[in-house]
Order: C-alpha cells, then sequence, then structure tokens
C-alpha cells in the first residue's frame, strides 16, 4: 500500500479546544461558532457542558497525530495532514485440487474433479466496501470457492462421438470488520443515533468531517456494511460430433442456471456528513466552521440512510443450442457454417423487492407537495412552508416532501405486480448465425483467402439488475439536512424526493456483429504474412440517461428564481448583481422537476452503438537459425456514442436528441496504432571448450516482447471556478 495521508482530530480538539486548530485551506486559525446564536465561542473553546458524548467518543476512536499541521511544519509544502500510515495487506490463498480420469471402456472415458479455494485477504485499508482511513479497525475479505464438475465422452461410432459435461461452482464474498471492529458499541452506552435502527446492522453510521476548513478527513465506509455475496452456477453442455463424408457437424446445447444473493448497496446503516461550509454564513445555519466541532455538538450537515437492509435473490437461465458444420467443398476451398439459438433469460428478483420506475404509470395529479421556500413573517426568516395549510417549518426542510400530500411512489411498478417479475421484455430466442470460408488459392497451402463473419449476444452485467433493489418502495432513503444528530427522529422525519432507476422496457440484448476478410501468404526466409481486415459493429449497448434532466438555460429563467432571494429577509439569498451571476438564486432541483415527486431517474436502456475497424498486419519468422520473430501492426478506429463511463456500460448520455451529435467519438479504448514485436534467440553454441565451459555458456537464449502503440483519446473540459452548472449552462443536470 501507499502512504494514507488524514488529518485526525488533536488532543485538544477532543476536548472541545479548538484554539491551536488551523485551517486546512490557509493553515490560519479556525473560528468555532456557536450554534445556538451563532457567534463565535470565545478562544474557540466549547464548553465542557456542551459537548456531546457520541460524538466525542467518535472522535476518540482514531489515534493522536503523528504529523504536525501547523504554519512552518515539517511537512511537504501545501500539505493538509497530521497523521500518516502505510501498512501492508495480506491476502493468503490455499486451493486443493482433486481429479480423476478413468478409461471405463474403449468407447467410454470419465473425468472428474474437485476443487477447493481458500482465500482470506486482509486489506487495512478497506475497499469498495468498508473503506477506511486511518485503519482504526482491520477489515476481512475472506473469497471461498468450490467447484465440482464431472463429465464423459463416448464413442457411438468410429464417425461419431458424444461429449457431456456438467459442473457446479460456488463462491462467496464476505467482506466485514471481525470482532466488532466498527461496531456502535464502540461509543458505549449512547451510540450514534440513526432514524431505522431495524435497518442498521449493529456498524457505526458512516461518517466524514471533510469541509471548507478540513481537508483529507477521516472517514469509514461503513453505510452498507457488511457486504455479502453468495453466487452459485451451474454449467451443462452436451454435444454431438459426426464425419460424414467431406463434412465434420457438431451439434450440441449449453446451460447454465445462476443463483446470487447479495446485500444491496443501501446506506441502511446510515452515513453522516459532519463537513463545514465555513460557518453559519453558509447554507447551514448550525455550521460551527469545522467538521470535528460540528461532531462534538452533534451538528450535521447531512444524515442520510435507507429504511430498509434488503438482500436481493437474483436468478438466470442462460440456454443456447447450436449447429455447425465444416464442409470441405473441395480439396482447397472449406466452408464453415453454422446457426446458434439463445436464450438470456432476463435476471430478476426472485424475492421480489426490485421495483422499476415507469413513466407510464406516473399521475401527475398524484405527485406530492414540497415545502416551498417562504419568509416567515412571523421572525423575518427564510423557512419552508406549505401554502396549503399555511404551514412553517425550519429552513432545512425546503424541498423536502409534505407528509399525506400525495403518492410517495408515483409511477413505481414492483416486481411481479405489473409488467412481470423481470421488470422488463422477455426477448425469447435470439439467432446466431456465423460462416466462414477458408481458399487455398495455389493448393499449396502458400497462398491462403479467409473471410466469414457471425452475430454474437451476451447479456447485461448483473449490476444493472442489482440496483433495482435500491427503488422506492422497499428502499426509500431518507436525508435529512442541517440539524443535531440527537434530534434525530423517524416519526418527524421528512421523505426527500426519491431518485430512481428504470429497466429498459424493451429488453434488448446487446448485439455485436463481427466480421474479417484476410489474406495469408509465405514469404522466403520461412516468413508468413497475414493482412486482414476486422471489423464489428455493436448494437443494443447500455447507456444511463436522466429521465428528470433539465433542459439548458432553466436556472435562468423567472420560474426557477427562488422567490424568498433579495428580500432581505434572514438566510435570504443576496439580489442578482455584483458576485451574484444569473443562476444563482435558482430553487432547489426538485422544484423544477419534469417527473415530479422525484430526484433523477435514471433510465438503464440498451441504446448506445458502437463499431470497430481495423488493418491488422503479423509477420511471422518460424524457428530457423535460432530465431524466432513476430511483428504484429494494427492501425485501427473504435467508435461509440456513450465513452464517460468506467466500464462504458454507465456512461450517461445527453437526454436529448443530440446526443449523437455530442457523444459519437473514439471510444475510450480505442488506439489507432499498436506495434508489437515478440522474438525468441537462441544463442549459439560455442564449437570450443570444455564440459565446464559448456554447462555455463550452452542453452541460453534471449526472448521479449516490446509493444508501441498511440494515446488513449483526449477529452477536453472546461471549469469554472466557485461554479456550478446552474450558472454556466442554466441546467441542474447538464454541463
Amino acid at each position: 500500500n501507499t502512504a494514507h495521508n488524514v488529518t485526525v482530530p488533536t488532543a485538544l480538539e477532543r476536548k472541545g479546544d479548538f484554539s491551536q486548530s488551523v485551517s486546512s485551506a490557509n493553515h490560519k486559525a479556525v473560528t468555532i461558532y456557536d450554534p445556538s446564536n451563532g457567534q463565535p465561542f470565545p478562544g474557540a473553546v466549547i464548553p465542557t457542558s456542551r459537548l456531546w458524548a457520541p460524538g466525542q467518543a467518535l472522535l476518540n476512536l482514531y489515534p493522536l497525530p503523528n504529523q504536525t499541521l501547523a504554519a512552518g511544519a515539517n511537512l511537504p509544502s501545501g500539505a493538509t495532514y497530521n497523521y500518516q500510515t502505510q501498512l501492508p495487506g495480506a491476502s493468503p490463498r490455499r486451493e486443493d485440487l482433486l481429479r480423476l480420469d478413468y478409461n471405463v471402456t474403449e468407447k467410454l472415458r470419465v473425468f472428474g474433479h474437485y476443487i477447493k479455494d481458500i482465500s482470506n485477504a486482509g486489506i487495512p485499508y478497506g475497499t469498495w466496501v468498508l473503506g477506511i482511513n486511518p485503519p482504526i479497525a482491520p477489515i476481512s475479505e475472506p473469497i471461498p470457492g468450490n467447484s465440482l464438475a464431472g463429465g464423459a465422452t463416448y464413442m457411438i461410432s468410429p464417425t461419431m462421438t458424444n461429449e457431456f459435461n456438467i459442473g457446479y461452482t460456488n463462491n462467496s464474498i464476505n467482506i466485514f470488520a471481525p470482532n466488532n471492529g466498527l461496531g456502535q458499541s464502540l461509543l458505549g452506552s449512547t451510540p450514534l443515533p440513526v432514524l431505522y435502527p431495524n435497518a442498521n446492522q449493529g456498524y457505526l453510521p458512516q461518517v466524514g468531517f471533510g469541509g471548507n476548513n478540513l481537508a483529507n478527513s477521516p472517514t469509514f465506509g461503513s453505510s452498507d456494511a457488511p457486504f455479502i455475496n453468495y453466487n452459485t452456477t451451474i454449467d451443462i453442455t452436451d454435444s454431438v460430433s459426426k464425419v460424414w463424408r467431406s463434412h465434420v457437424i457438431k451439434a450440441g446445447y449449453y446451460m447454465q442456471r445462476s443463483r446470487k444473493d447479495q446485500t444491496s448497496f443501501g446506506a441502511f446503516n446510515g452515513s453522516y456528513n459532519f463537513g463545514d461550509q465555513g460557518g453559519p454564513t453558509g447554507a447551514n445555519p448550525l455550521d460551527t466552521g469545522y467538521g470535528f466541532s460540528n461532531a462534538l455538538l452533534g451538528v450535521y450537515q447531512s444524515f442520510n440512510q435507507a429504511q430498509n437492509h434488503i438482500n436481493g435473490k437474483y436468478r438466470y437461465w442462460n440456454i443456447e443450442q447450436y449447429v455447425q458444420d465444416a464442409w470441405k467443398i473441395t480439396p482447397r476451398l472449406t466452408l464453415d457454417y453454422g446457426l446458434r439459438a439463445s436464450w438470456y433469460q432476463p435476471q430478476y428478483d426472485a424475492s421480489l423487492q426490485a421495483s422499476t420506475f415507469e413513466l407510464s404509470l406516473w399521475n401527475p395529479a398524484q405527485a406530492p407537495r414540497l415545502y416551498q421556500p417562504a419568509v416567515n413573517p412571523a421572525n423575518n426568516t427564510r423557512s419552508a412552508y406549505d401554502p396549503v395549510t399555511k404551514t412553517y417549518l425550519p429552513v432545512n426542510n425546503i424541498g423536502l416532501m409534505i407528509p399525506g400530500s400525495g403518492n410517495f411512489t408515483n409511477g413505481i411498478c414492483q416486481a411481479g405486480t405489473c409488467v412481470n417479475k423481470y421488470l422488463t421484455q422477455d426477448r425469447g430466442i435470439q439467432w446466431g448465425p456465423r460462416i466462414g470460408l477458408a481458399w487455398d488459392v495455389t493448393g499449396k497451402q502458400d497462398f491462403v483467402i479467409r473471410t466469414g463473419g457471425g452475430i454474437y449476444y451476451d447479456r447485461i452485467q448483473g449490476n444493472r439488475t442489482f440496483d433495482t433493489v435500491t427503488n422506492p418502495p422497499e428502499a426509500f432513503s431518507v436525508t435529512q439536512n442541517y440539524g443535531y444528530a440527537q434530534q434525530l427522529n423517524p416519526a418527524t422525519a421528512l421523505l426527500s424526493p426519491p431518485t430512481a432507476v428504470e429497466v429498459d422496457p424493451t429488453g434488448k440484448v446487446p448485439t455485436t456483429y463481427s466480421y474479417q476478410f484476410s489474406i495469408q501468404k509465405r514469404l522466403p526466409l520461412d516468413m508468413i504474412l497475414d493482412v486482414a481486415y476486422v471489423g464489428s459493429a455493436s448494437r443494443h449497448q447500455q447507456d444511463n440517461r436522466n429521465l428528470n434532466w433539465s433542459a439548458f438555460g432553466t436556472t435562468f429563467t423567472a420560474a426557477a428564481t427562488d422567490p424568498t432571494a433579495g428580500t432581505g429577509c434572514i438566510g435570504c439569498a443576496a439580489a442578482l448583481g455584483t458576485g451574484r451571476p444569473l443562476g444563482s438564486n435558482a430553487l432547489p432541483q426538485n422544484f423544477m422537476s419534469r417527473i415530479y415527486g422525484y430526484s433523477n431517474i435514471n433510465l438503464y436502456e440498451s441504446a448506445s452503438n458502437g463499431n470497430y475497424n481495423a488493418l491488422q498486419v503479423n509477420l511471422q519468422r518460424r524457428a530457423a537459425k535460432g530465431l524466432f520473430l513476430g511483428v504484429a501492426y494494427t492501425w485501427s478506429k473504435a467508435m461509440a456514442t456513450a465513452l464517460s463511463g468506467g466500464t462504458n456500460d454507465n456512461s450517461f448520455v445527453r437526454p436529448d436528441q443530440y446526443n449523437r451529435m455530442a457523444n459519437y467519438s473514439p471510444a475510450s479504448f480505442d488506439r489507432h496504432q499498436v506495434l508489437a514485436v515478440n522474438y525468441v534467440y537462441l544463442i549459439p553454441i560455442p564449437e570450443f571448450g570444455n564440459a565446464l565451459t559448456k554447462l555455463i555458456t550452452n542453452g541460453w537464449r534471449i526472448s521479449g516482447v516490446t509493444i508501441a502503440q498511440t494515446g488513449a483519446p483526449f477529452t477536453p473540459g472546461v471549469s469554472v471556478q466557485n461554479s456550478s452548472n446552474q450558472v454556466v449552462t442554466g441546467s441542474y443536470t447538464e454541463g
């Protein structure tokens, strides 16, 4: 592991004394504000009587600093940390294999094997679940696996053979903190409050302290821990091969059953953000100005928790049948052709906890009302307001849904209650023809032309399905902003408009059309030249499209302007003018949603396309005179309409009609030119010397691989300091 740098609370800070604390932004002394009146605490010291016990216990979980964060400290220029660690991980692994091969008769041969794999990784800084810095508790990731397989090959006749195989594989992933390493009990008798104790799995909520004055803050990613994944697959194949005259015919089937149980990625343990926004003049009127002091007083910027802990039970079948023939039409001409029929059962949640948003089910008349921003005339303070009941609430409730005002699951389709258990269309059998032709032009096997093509299919990755259990109603997630942790109350908690995902209702299967044409020529000096055109066209590839997008310029309109801005009330924004450009006073995004009552709604659609075209040249020199040499050169272009995602199937595309114009460009994996040279040279044996010198000098060889390639595509970006999409593009979602 590389060195991990973090800012931990000092001994004085844990007692509420911030007189020696400095801002990581400028290394100047911080000001600590009293959230009860917005005034600075004298001497930047919080009275002991005001300290909140769970917050203090939380800070005491961390080690004391081992570096000095202060002006002139012996740290690299601009350093913003006071604690450094570099711990090694451990990943012991053992694999046991037992295999049996048995010739039952001259015609029947069977085999069987069993594999047991044991892997118990210790990861001091955690992983994508339970990422932790500094390492205040060990994190374990055991990944055991078992495999059992068997098969039989039976020679029906001298020209016909049957081969059958069956296999069972099971593996699991369990990421957890052993020995109650991050348990709520670490804080003693007063753990961190959560809204839904039944959803919490005994772990501390995830916490973060980072903000304007505190960089590299400590954290542990415990919101969705432990992570449990049990995956079982059963594979069955059977094929029959027949040699008949000039044909080699083969037919068979392949079946796969997948059973995966996996916890959702919802924040069921809860997640606190104690980070500062520079003091009470920011969005949080309770902000003390420093993340650690916020925690000591229980002041949070946001708290989020999913209402339920969900384990999805994901299932599918792959069933494929095929027939193919290699037909030697003449001694110089061979035709390979075949057909594959595949059924990719849409992966689904057998527990029926999954759901999808369906626009046709959404009724605007049933959309819930949201608390509006308004000025409370009783105290001239910006507040949340329900114009129907004439009720005012604290400002942090602006944009939250008003209880009883509408259908909070408006447009949601629960698996098994509408559409079907798949939440998408079952496309049935996919037909995949393939054809190939090889022509020995001269009959001497020194000049061969090959061409062919086929249609290939594959299912989408499982994470797209796993996200469906994070939809309402099972996985409503509550977010509370700007409050005291000690005042969290599920009875009074208000829901914010939820995010949602929609499964592509068409269910189109990702498809690739592949084709090639090549010429092989034997050259002098034992060399073979292969020149080929290789191409493919990909259709129905996955991307993400936000159904609840906002058009460019939306935040510049009068309808999107916060009515409290420029009124001069307490907590209200100033009018547009110097330092406040157009769009600065826009309402929160949810007030301008196309689909009211929801935040972002991401459609996981099968709509992206791509293509690949390449000239591939390969020159091989067979081993002769001690030298084997291979040179491969590719000149290619890969283009796609969805590019920005980490795996290119989770890329967000433009939601309007201009996506292809905006995003059709070289794919992230495009490399225009690639040159690869590989060689093996056997050093000649000297003709002189004795047995000792020959023992030292004989049998040496030099080998290597050299690759040179052009770089990855570069996409220029533009950013405006201290600004946002609302100001630059006038859109909440597009920028």
